[in-house]
């Protein structure tokens, strides 16, 4: 037995082995080209960079036909409208409305005036040491009680309306992320929050035209409803009663701005009926005329005498209030 194992012979299954041949396993595996297979793969990244540029801020589209929101991030805080569907054509009815609110401490002297920003509407409550409370609204100054010097918290709601009418073909860019709404016809509108930056598409002369066109050809907008006509045009059709003075008219439809509240508007007529602007507009919308032709709009210490009035539309602008940091 043991001699059968010897018998067994190394050396030639050593040769076996070594009749594989090594070098040409080597060449074949060279003979993969590496440095074509690097320009092939560099080649086809840059056809897919230049197809498919990655994009930091992929603005949000928005094509005006129905109610949205949108809430902005840090890759995404743009919003670009699109006129596909050509809700925009008539950029004079769409109203962008921006909301900003801020708390700031004040060191503050008795009876000293605090100024506010006029150029934007304004809301907000000032805050004393000892927690008094100053509400205001709609004002150019805040007066600090006379007390002693005294540290004041003072938290600002502005809002700020800007019409698209003068933005065509525009960018709007925003300080720092802000929230509000982009308000349109027939109730239609987009809220948004954390957004920088509005895309305004270019509107052709032709398509403004157009819908001009079709805007003369309906129907008188409710006194209730959503005006299809922009103020500007129904400045020429209506007399515009604002309240800042006393004011006399025969025009048989008449335009009240209220400014942002309807709170202190009343209307007399000529039989001795009182309501309020408000009732006024309730009745106008469920009965499409007015109690009387003849009365009076009062507002404070200023007042509108009217005869023959056959409709009488408010204007009322809308308030939003948007949270932000301190």
């Amino acid at each position: 037995a043991v001699e059968n194992l010897e018998a067994v012979p190394e050396e030639p299954a050593v040769e076996n082995l070594e009749t594989v041949p090594e070098e040409p396993a080597t060449e074949n595996l060279e003979a993969t080209p590496e440095e074509p297979t690097t320009e092939i793969v560099q080649e086809q990244t840059e056809e897919i960079t230049e197809k498919a540029p990655v994009s930091n801020d992929e603005a949000f589209l928005y094509d005006g036909s129905k109610i949205s929101t949108f809430n902005g991030s840090e890759n995404n805080s743009t919003i670009s409208l699109s006129n596909a569907s050509g809700a925009f054509n008539n950029l004079s009815a769409w109203h962008l409305i921006l909301s900003d609110l801020s708390i700031s401490q004040i060191e503050t002297q008795p009876g000293q005036s605090i100024p506010l920003p006029d150029e934007i509407y304004n809301q907000g409550t000032l805050i004393t040491g000892d927690g008094s409370q100053i509400v205001f609204a709609n004002t150019k100054e805040l007066s600090v009680p006379s007390q002693e010097p005294d540290t004041c918290t003072l938290f600002l709601c502005g809002t700020t309306d800007i019409s698209l009418s003068d933005q065509n073909g525009n960018t709007l860019e925003l300080e720092n992320p802000t929230s509000g709404m982009l308000i349109g016809p027939n109730n239609t509108k987009l809220t948004f929050n954390d957004v920088t930056k509005f895309i305004i598409p270019q509107i052709s002369t032709n398509a403004v035209q157009t819908d001009n066109n079709v805007q003369q050809t309906t129907n008188a907008p409710k006194a209730n409803g959503v005006m299809n006509l922009t103020l500007s045009q129904l400045d020429q059709q209506a007399f515009v009663f604002d309240g800042s003075k006393d004011e006399t008219t025969s025009n048989e439809t008449v335009i009240v701005k209220t400014g942002y509240s309807l709170y202190g508007w009343n209307v007399a007529f000529e039989s001795g009926l009182n309501m309020s602007l408000s009732d006024l507009r309730t009745f106008q919308s469920k009965n499409h005329n007015l109690p009387e032709t003849n009365g009076k709009i009062t507002y404070k210490d200023k007042s509108l005498s009217f005869n023959n009035v056959k409709s009488i539309k408010i204007f009322e602008v809308p308030t939003y209030c948007g949270y932000g940091k301190a």
